[in-house]
């Protein structure tokens, strides 16, 4: 398949698809939250200083987007089939993450808030890893991280609080459980399991608090870790 799908932070566009063999784009997309209200502000400066972001295809279908802003508690799904949109937004807090516009290409943005972390797809569902803390708080001892699950229709579903230092995750879709690399003190880390299946935990729209949890010992996992990506390879028996 010559098509390829591409996000830069030097450009007017979040996103763009292209067909490498004959050398032209299929797509260019950009729909840039309003949350900065600032005339200055241009689709590049938008794009490559303030509204920093994950890009996600959905797995298996590739037919969908998401994107999940770094600095905003917001996320955009967009479907590749018609091109529209569902935008969720949480509550923003406008007295962080203040821009001040330098020149035509630079932004500098003060009190800097990184709400999502990190992530974890399915087909089904979408997992952001989730703490409001400004940069400098963000500490070993800070465990105020939540995971807020998704589907790819942008319903918010359930957020789950790991009251944990979370450093990444992922999700076994078939044991129904969560997975995450956290740390025991400032030098080693630990991967631990939550022992209740997710859809046990709570119901829609309730806060929830999956605090059982078990340390895998060595023998019961290896580990790759890309970046900050966690692939647990679970040994037999453990899921």
């Amino acid at each position: 398949d010559s098509t390829i799908f591409a996000n830069s932070g030097m450009s007017d566009y979040q996103f763009s698809i292209a067909n490498i063999s004959s050398n032209r784009y299929l797509l260019n997309y950009k729909n840039y939250p309003s949350i900065i209200k600032e005339k200055k502000i241009t689709d590049f400066i938008a794009n490559s200083n303030i509204y920093h972001a994950f890009y996600i295809l959905k797995p298996n279908t590739m037919d969908s987007v998401a994107i999940i802003y770094r600095h905003f508690p917001i996320i955009d799904i967009i479907s590749l089939n018609n091109l529209e949109s569902t935008r969720y937004q949480f509550p923003i807090d406008k007295s962080v993450n203040k821009v001040t516009v330098l020149d035509k290409l630079n932004a500098r943005v003060e009190e800097e808030v990184n709400y999502y972390k990190n992530y974890f797809s399915t087909d089904n569902y979408i997992y952001l890893l989730y703490c409001d803390s400004k940069n400098k708080d963000l500490s070993i001892s800070n465990n105020n991280f939540e995971i807020h699950q998704f589907d790819w229709q942008g319903r918010f579903l359930k957020r789950y609080r790991l009251n944990r230092y979370i450093l990444s995750f992922c999700v076994d879709e078939k044991s129904d459980r969560i997975y995450a690399i956290s740390f025991q003190n400032n030098k080693n880390f630990s991967v631990i399991r939550y022992l209740q299946r997710i859809k046990d935990i709570c119901e829609n729209g309730e806060i929830c608090h999956p605090n059982l949890i078990t340390y895998l010992s060595q023998h019961q996992y290896r580990i790759i870790i890309i970046g900050y990506c966690i692939i647990p390879i679970m040994v037999r028996g453990i899921c």
